[in-house]
């Protein structure tokens, strides 16, 4: 049988405090969601701009009290941002959409006058002469239409993984999957395979971090040390396989038990 503790599906979900969106069923989130996916690309380019700073406030203010997440959450959206800003420079200037920016630039006339008038306590008029600025900017337009799109995608994707539990969506994807015909085994099995397996990779992802974390506590992140990495990493190998094995293994006694191998064997070789 499965552990429960070793495979809990989205372990980032926030129990509490509780938000409104968390009173909202798995089965209204994900229509939701689908509805809006599929019609966002045919908006156009100002509102996917207007959705990614409505989702961008939302998701600050659902989580602005978990430091951590919101840590997380915005390195994500810079790197993103950085990447999509070499794509931008390395993209030919055709079909591009200008970003007009004003600004103000206010200096003092004679600002000698002024110092030497306060230090003789010399009553003085302050002559300020206003520059008047505007700043265009010309980004390609598949490039920040992509933009838009996956950091959108990526928000919405944090707020339902932070906001609901995997065992309301699973329940709902049986529920529903289940009352379709019986010509859709394929399909039932792959999102069974789908399900399990993106845990997988997030459950192998935390354990290498505790391993990294529990190296450095040992004092092994030393330039000392670094003589023995060849060690350090045969040893992250080694207790990488061996959960990975131990994993398959409560995986394929849990289908077994239940009776699943009959539906496409050669599916389950995915783990």
């Amino acid at each position: 049988m499965i552990n429960s503790q070793d495979l809990v599906l989205f372990k980032r979900y926030i129990h509490f405090p509780k938000n409104s969106i968390h009173n909202i069923s798995a089965k209204n989130k994900i229509i939701c969601i689908i509805v809006y996916i599929f019609f966002l690309p045919l908006s156009s380019t100002y509102t996917l701009l207007y959705h990614y700073i409505i989702i961008f406030t939302i998701w600050i203010l659902l989580f602005s009290g978990y430091q951590e997440i919101c840590k997380h959450y915005l390195y994500t959206l810079t790197v993103l941002f950085i990447l999509f800003t070499l794509v931008a420079c390395l993209t030919p200037a055709s079909q591009n959409i200008v970003f007009s920016i004003s600004y103000q630039l206010k200096i003092l006339a004679n600002p000698c006058r002024i110092i030497s008038s306060r230090l003789f306590s010399e009553t003085v008029k302050l002559n300020v002469i206003t520059y008047k600025y505007t700043l265009y900017v010309e980004v390609p337009h598949f490039v920040l239409r992509s933009y838009f799109l996956i950091s959108n995608y990526i928000s919405l994707y944090n707020i339902m993984t932070l906001t609901t539990s995997i065992e309301d969506i699973v329940i709902m994807m049986t529920s529903s999957i289940s009352s379709t015909r019986s010509k859709v085994v394929l399909f039932k099995d792959t999102i069974l395979i789908i399900l399990l397996s993106s845990e997988l990779m997030h459950v192998l992802q935390m354990k290498i971090n505790h391993i990294i974390a529990s190296l450095k506590l040992r004092g092994i992140n030393n330039i000392y040390n670094f003589y023995n990495l060849s060690k350090y990493i045969f040893i992250i190998c080694y207790t990488y396989s061996r959960f990975y094995v131990i994993i398959i293994q409560n995986i394929t006694r849990s289908i077994h038990s239940r009776n699943l191998l009959h539906y496409s064997q050669k599916l389950w070789f995915i783990f």
